[in-house]
């Protein structure tokens, strides 16, 4: 996607000024008069959404289900959903041109399997990056109305963003070498469990719960999160979730 409407990684913007004094960065940036961003509500950094860029994805989705019936006995179902990321490229549209170490300043950088403040956190990334995720569900349904399914949420981990080669990245103000704990987020498992029955041809009932096994999400500092040191979005953040229902076909 090309000329993308989105905003600029806050981090970003500190990280450039810093290095090439460039005022398209630098001129987003407003101190208050102690010469803080933070001291003070009169300082901020100028984020408003506009013309960046450009945004591209690479990856690959898998998509697989099977069915098969036993005589007698009840019939047995398989979904499989998978995405694999292979880049997440985000392009500011300010081209530094600067060279750091084994990289340089362009402003152009790849999320996929990281996460932090400027690839979980702002107008264009909103949660972690993981390469890979799925969910796997698995279901048996007797010839009674009598159904039991089960499903597995799995997240591969992902690094902080400042942990990645690329220049644009590892200059963040904040990151893994303040906060150690913040380096990495495991991969993350959960898994769902749902019990049907189905009386006569017009009720089908159902009771379940979320995230069964009541595992809690992954917590990192509010330097890199935007939602209670996690991210909701992606993980279960209020725990076990049970849950009952019952349609009417007429």
């Amino acid at each position: 996607m090309k000329n993308l409407i989105a905003a600029l990684p806050f981090n970003g913007v500190l990280a450039s000024c810093a290095v090439t004094a460039d005022p398209a960065f630098c001129g987003l940036i407003h101190r208050d008069i102690t010469g803080s961003l933070f001291n003070l509500n009169s300082g901020f950094i100028q984020l408003q959404t506009s013309n960046v860029g450009g945004l591209q994805t690479k990856g690959f989705d898998f998509n697989a289900s099977y069915n098969h019936k036993f005589s007698g006995v009840g019939s047995l179902n398989i979904s499989f959903v998978g995405t694999l990321l292979n880049h997440l490229i985000f392009d500011t549209g300010i081209n530094a041109n600067v060279p750091l170490g084994n990289s340089k300043l362009d402003g152009v950088y790849d999320c996929a399997g990281y996460y932090g403040a400027q690839c979980s956190f702002g107008a264009v990334f909103t949660s972690p990056n993981p390469k890979w995720r799925h969910k796997l569900r698995v279901g048996f349904n007797l010839p009674n109305g009598l159904g039991v399914s089960g499903q597995w949420r799995y997240f591969d981990s992902v690094k902080n963003d400042t942990l990645s080669g690329d220049a644009d990245l590892n200059l963040s103000a904040t990151g893994p070498h303040s906060k150690p704990n913040d380096a990495k987020i495991p991969a993350q498992s959960f898994f769902d469990l749902v019990l049907t029955a189905r009386l006569t041809d017009k009720y089908n009932f159902r009771i379940g719960a979320n995230n069964i096994f009541d595992k809690e999400p992954p917590v990192v500092g509010n330097s890199v999160s935007g939602n209670g040191n996690t991210f909701p979005q992606m993980y279960d953040s209020l725990g076990r979730f049970l849950f009952a229902g019952v349609t009417l076909d007429f």
